[in-house]
């Protein structure tokens, strides 16, 4: 059984580099994905193609990895299991959480890797220098919010999610929610964004939600149900989290990752160096934003299939 199962691997593999290779060419330059036309590819092609390769490349390499640990496991045939239980098996605990993991950031990864190939998807986004779009949303408290509320002040929107492993590392680090606390002691407006489409397993309904914002102690100005996806689609925002911080004359200052680390660990977060928290001190200094575009990481904010 192992040359078909390398035989598959070696194509996925094959179609993964063969995406990823005319993709790196932009992204490094700074120029968007849809300029692959010269070569005949569309962010939507490669998109799709390179996801497809991925999440079949990881499903393999999990099949894979579970044989390769069978000297690790016994069947149970009616004895008592002193060990962690997995597909009917007993399985050494530190293998089970390696592969519980390792699987979460592979299929994370690709999902990802969709929504940065295919940010298209999310419709026309503004760009920084340029006046910030303007919405009106309802928040976790079913009261309406728009940005003119917040006229003349600096405002980080942050784009999150209930269910996205990366948004969760954040989140279990803790140093989201610093941030969040932070940013509001110097005056800042922090809204945290909830796109996910009603038809999306992982959606909350505006109760839930706060609830939900509440168990993981975040501390946002508001929370912005935003399920038709009108605002996301105006900024452009394409993962969770995907941030942007506007400037106190309402043009979108920074736009792109919340650090320099994209991970699920917990534990890589606080090593990762935040993007954020410059951005709106360049701003509160009266200073251009040094770094004013990055590249997001995340999953793929959950818009209306």
């Amino acid at each position: 059984m192992k040359k078909p199962f390398l035989t598959i691997l070696g194509v996925a593999g094959a179609c993964a580099a063969c995406c990823a290779i005319p993709l790196a060419i932009p992204l490094i330059s700074g120029l968007s994905v849809a300029g692959l036309s010269f070569i005949g590819l569309d962010s939507l092609s490669i998109g799709s193609g390179a996801a497809v390769a991925v999440v079949v490349g990881a499903g393999i390499w999990f099949t894979r990895r579970r044989n390769s640990l069978r000297g690790t496991k016994r069947k149970l045939d009616g004895r008592k299991c002193d060990q962690s239980h997995f597909d009917g098996l007993c399985l050494r605990p530190r293998h089970r959480s390696s592969i519980m993991r390792r699987r979460e950031t592979l299929l994370a990864v690709a999902g990802t890797l969709s929504g940065l190939l295919t940010s298209g998807v999310a419709g026309a986004a503004v760009d920084v220098g340029q006046k910030a779009p303007s919405f009106e949303v309802i928040d976790a408290s079913s009261r309406k919010r728009s940005l003119a509320e917040f006229a003349g002040k600096i405002v980080v929107l942050e784009w999150t999610s209930p269910s996205c492993p990366f948004v969760r590392a954040q989140y279990v680090s803790g140093k989201m929610q610093e941030l969040q606390r932070w940013a509001m002691g110097q005056g800042v407006v922090w809204l945290s964004v909830l796109s996910t489409n009603s038809s999306r397993a992982d959606f909350l309904e505006p109760g839930k939600a706060g609830a939900f914002n509440r168990t993981r102690n975040a501390s946002p100005t508001a929370l912005l149900i935003d399920s038709a996806g009108t605002m996301g689609r105006a900024y452009g925002a394409r993962t969770t989290p995907h941030m942007f911080v506007i400037a106190a004359n309402g043009q979108l200052a920074y736009a792109g990752a919340i650090d320099t680390k994209a991970t699920v660990d917990e534990a890589v977060v606080p090593l990762s160096r935040n993007l954020v928290r410059p951005a709106i001190e360049d701003l509160m200094a009266g200073r251009k934003v040094s770094t004013p575009k990055t590249a997001p990481y995340g999953c793929l904010v959950g818009y209306e299939a």
